[in-house]
């Protein structure tokens, strides 16, 4: 009843004012046939649910104010859910922000029934990582490169900066950090946000 309460209130009462701007369903799934499959047999995680709700916000691109505003709508509304779900989610329609996510393996936990096997699969079948995916996000997922989760390193802390090539960028992918490392002479080792999709990228090289 107070999940019901809080999705009405924010369809009726906090949406923005535009036309087909917010659209919420509410369609049942499951059934016995869904149901004689076990979980962990399909990479799809929540085919438990007896429901999906399915809610998107649309405008045109060129409306920066409305874009504003219905993604300040999307954000609380997740939120609300939040509070009376579990981290689940539908892989036909990807959410790369889900709010209930702290880290990137609880994203995939809200999509898959085995995040280790799935990152097994696309480790043998694409180990170079052509086809993007947070199934490879960690460093510790890539060959070759080892995960030092909380540290940081830095001139004179463990590490020397790269002259001219310290902090390359603030809003890219760990991989194409690690890409820029691989190509740049010299360099041993990146820094990065922990867990973050997307972020600064810093350079190290005569790591000790």
């Amino acid at each position: 009843e107070g999940m019901l309460d809080e999705v009405l209130d924010s369809m009726f009462r906090t949406a923005p004012e535009q036309e087909y701007g917010v659209m919420l369903e509410w369609y049942f799934t499951g059934g016995p046939k869904v149901d004689e499959i076990h979980r962990s047999a399909t990479a799809y995680g929540p085919r438990e649910a007896k429901w999906v709700l399915h809610y998107k916000h649309q405008w045109e691109p060129s409306d920066a104010a409305m874009m504003d505003k219905m993604m300040t709508h999307h954000v609380a509304l997740s939120k609300a859910l939040d509070r009376h779900l579990l981290c689940t989610n539908f892989y036909n329609y990807v959410d790369n922000d889900m709010s209930c996510a702290a880290t990137n393996d609880d994203w995939l936990a809200a999509y898959f029934s085995d995040v280790p096997l799935m990152k097994a699969i696309k480790l043998s079948v694409d180990p170079d990582n052509l086809f993007r995916s947070r199934l490879l996000l960690s460093a510790s997922d890539i060959p070759g490169w080892t995960l030092h989760s909380g540290l940081n390193c830095y001139h004179h802390a463990g590490a020397d900066l790269l002259i001219g090539n310290d902090r390359i960028a603030i809003s890219i992918t760990l991989d194409e950090c690690r890409a820029a490392c691989e190509h740049e002479v010299g360099c041993e080792a990146v820094v990065v946000f922990h867990d973050a999709t997307h972020g600064s990228c810093w350079l190290r090289t005569s790591i000790s």
